[in-house]
């Protein structure tokens, strides 16, 4: 039940986000990704980064930042 609500809130987060317009930007997602796995292991979780120094894309930031900590946050946890 908890995973579940986890999950809808995700959901309903995603869609406010998308209902709201966020602008595109260009964004490197490399530097995103480092950036969030050295939070979490500032945390005290295990998590690093092995990539590509940079990967430029266009996309939502917030919307993308957001999808990238859950997958950090369930790789973690799962």
């Amino acid at each position: 039940i908890d995973f579940m609500q986890r999950l809808t809130e995700q959901l309903l987060g995603f869609s406010a986000l998308d209902a709201r317009g966020e602008p595109e930007q260009r964004v490197d997602i490399a530097v995103l990704l480092a950036s969030l796995c050295d939070d979490a292991s500032d945390a005290g979780s295990d998590a690093l980064y092995h990539g590509p120094v940079h990967v430029v894309t266009t996309c939502r930031p917030t919307a993308i930042k957001r999808a990238l900590m859950n997958l950090i946050d369930n790789a973690i946890k799962y």
